[in-house]
């Protein structure tokens, strides 16, 4: 064998390990997704079945979360929750300092906020709540404005409150959760929230609720 067939054989060889672990990578990433998955539908029946009781309707897409890199200047004793959808380290780091996850878990969690994705709830996967398709809600908004979507969902649908969630963020254990809702009842009316989940003895607990915004 000469070394012009002994480089080709070496660079097939590379190429086919190097293939064989990213499907292996890709096999384990799509395995770890499916598994918070099944996870994230035992957590929304303790949230709607003890928390958000009141809510009528649940948005099926969740939305998606950001990661911010710049910190925001933080004052009051209690992490308070980021704007909206976006977390920024210090954020992570304040929930350490009161025990409320380990340091491995942030750093887990903040580093894997931009590889998170939207989601499609299964609406047969839910029980503790009504389910909307977004696109039909959507739909409402567009087609009859603000005023009169709303109006059309208390009249006709009988809703006088509906939910949408973030795509959780998950430890690596799967043992905790960080999970963002808005819920709205009106152009002027909403309140939003960051709730965080453990896991203890197979079943999902709130553990801290901090509000986002109230309008």
């Amino acid at each position: 064998m000469n070394k012009i067939e002994y480089f080709l054989i070496l660079i097939i060889y590379i190429f086919f390990f190097s293939c064989s672990n990213e499907n292996k990578s890709s096999n384990l990433s799509k395995k770890q997704e499916l598994l918070n998955n099944e996870e994230l539908y035992f957590v929304l029946d303790e949230l709607f079945r003890f928390d958000l009781y009141d809510t009528d309707l649940l948005e099926t897409e969740t939305m998606r979360l950001h990661k911010r890199e710049v910190d925001i200047e933080i004052k009051g004793d209690l992490p308070p929750p980021p704007p909206y959808k976006e977390f920024d380290k210090d954020y992570f780091s304040r929930l350490v300092e009161r025990k409320i996850l380990t340091n491995e878990e942030a750093n887990y969690m903040f580093k894997n906020i931009d590889t998170i994705k939207i989601l499609t709830l299964d609406s047969s996967r839910i029980n503790s709540i009504k389910t909307i398709d977004s696109k039909e809600l959507s739909g409402y908004f567009k087609k009859l404005g603000t005023d009169s979507a709303y109006n059309y969902l208390y009249k006709v649908k009988k809703v006088w409150e509906f939910a949408t969630i973030s795509t959780p963020i998950f430890s690596e254990k799967r043992d905790k959760l960080i999970l963002i809702v808005h819920t709205s009842c009106g152009g002027t009316c909403g309140e939003g929230y960051v709730y965080i989940f453990a896991k203890k003895n197979k079943k999902w607990k709130i553990i801290t609720k901090y509000t986002i915004f109230v309008s």
